[in-house]
């Protein structure tokens, strides 16, 4: 016992010394795994959030694209209103508006990247800022303009407009492209409940256009925060 108690005397900065070198050898490690993992998780960070950018921006395209559209297809009723307002005779130029009354855009986000980006963790994105207002953005209002606005399209289109069409307007093939006919314009002119479903068509086709407007001017926001967080 006293001889082992005078090695340890001995050699004691030796032990120390190896114990230390042990430690921070161990703590080396742990701080190297945890900034490769950093480093990882902010490439990671780096790549959705430019993949969501990128999906914005297409988004964006698609949602200007889809606004043209139903603009196209206000101006077509309104011209219809105009031939009924000023008890106008039937033109063969309103065959291309009777054929858009019941065709709209269908506002769909491309939203794959913000998808895995769930799937992988909302928290991957560190800015808090920036965090809420992708998910703001597309659990808010491009969530209201797909399911919301769409939906009240789709369920005047098929309790209403349809019922009325299926009777009253036909398809024609007399041109390359699509088109439709009354099947007695004097009497949808004199109709009260044609020109209810023409306003209610140019109401709801409008209010549209806004949503979209909104949802395009939110997305260039977003756009513009993930930039400056990619600049950084």
């Amino acid at each position: 016992m006293k001889r082992i108690l005078s090695i340890l005397k001995e050699k004691w900065p030796e032990y120390i010394l190896e114990i230390l070198v042990i430690t921070i050898g161990i703590l080396g490690a742990f701080a190297l795994n945890n900034w490769n993992e950093s480093r990882l998780s902010e490439r990671e960070e780096r790549i959705l959030l430019s993949n969501i950018r990128e999906d914005l921006i297409n988004t964006i395209k698609k949602f200007e694209k889809d606004t043209v559209f139903n603009a196209q297809s206000i101006r077509n009723a309104e011209r219809i209103e105009y031939y009924i307002h000023e008890n106008q005779p039937y033109s063969i130029e309103l065959d291309s508006c009777f054929v858009t009354l019941g065709g709209w855009k269908s506002p769909y986000a491309i939203s794959s990247a913000y998808q895995s980006l769930k799937s992988q963790g909302i928290d991957l994105i560190e800015n808090k800022a920036l965090r809420n207002s992708i998910v703001s953005l597309y659990d808010g209002i491009l969530t209201f303009v797909e399911d919301d606005y769409d939906h009240v399209e789709w369920s005047y289109f098929e309790s209403v407009f349809m019922p009325y069409s299926s009777k009253n307007i036909r398809r024609v093939n007399e041109a390359s492209f699509p088109s439709a006919r009354p099947n007695d314009f004097e009497a949808i002119k004199k109709s009260q409940e044609f020109q209810n479903i023409l306003s209610t068509i140019i109401r709801f086709r409008k209010a549209g256009i806004e949503v979209y407007g909104d949802a395009i001017e939110e997305i260039k926001q977003v756009i513009a925060m993930i930039d400056q967080e990619l600049n950084e």
